[in-house]
């Protein structure tokens, strides 16, 4: 069974509601559709969840657009919301063919975040996808405590580490844009920020 999405334009007053489909193809492809109707941005949500699939058209002020690669619901929708707290744009999708479908329509993305509740091999399968596709995109690999990291990764963070998800976020972005390698994301990736 398809999952059912609503499409909405954002106007001055607000989100105005634009279309519902079935499928996540069929929301993509809608949405791209509405997008070159307007200068205004546009999304499409997935009805169950209120979780932002896609988004196009977007207004640059709204921070760092992240797509976040997600293996588990409820891990998803709280990390979206701490996110969104510290000034990210998020968009999730639950799984690798459900990311390629939305970066198939999206015009942009400052960091792929992976979540932690795949195999590796599915993981790391989705990263080298990424790689081929978004090669200036940098991907932000969560790991479990005990897990491996993920070489392919261009960064890894483990969940038991001592430095906060958004701040290694903050960090990583600020490297791939020709940053210093910060402590946080330095202890992120295993690394002794001296050593470096």
């Amino acid at each position: 069974m398809d999952s059912e999405y609503d499409l909405f334009e954002v106007l001055d007053a607000g989100p105005m509601w634009r279309a519902h489909v079935t499928g996540l193809r069929e929301a993509c492809g809608k949405l791209k559709v509405l997008s070159r109707g307007t200068s205004n941005e546009c999304f499409a949500i997935h009805v169950p969840t209120k979780r932002v699939v896609s988004r196009l058209n977007i207004n640059s002020g709204h921070g760092p657009l992240l797509l976040q690669i997600a293996y588990d619901r409820e891990q998803a929708v709280v990390r979206a919301e701490m996110l969104r707290l510290h000034q990210y744009s998020v968009v999730t999708v639950l799984d690798n063919e459900s990311a390629k479908v939305a970066l198939s329509v999206a015009e942009r993305c400052d960091l792929f975040l992976l979540g932690c509740s795949a195999p590796d091999e599915t993981r790391r399968e989705m990263i080298e996808w990424l790689k081929a596709n978004w090669p200036a995109v940098p991907v932000l690999a969560l790991n479990r405590p005990g897990n491996s990291l993920l070489p392919e990764a261009d960064y890894n963070f483990s969940l038991d580490r001592g430095a906060s998800l958004s701040s290694v976020i903050a960090a990583a972005l600020g490297r791939h844009n020709g940053g210093a390698l910060s402590a946080d994301l330095a202890r992120a990736n295993g690394r002794h920020p001296a050593k470096q």
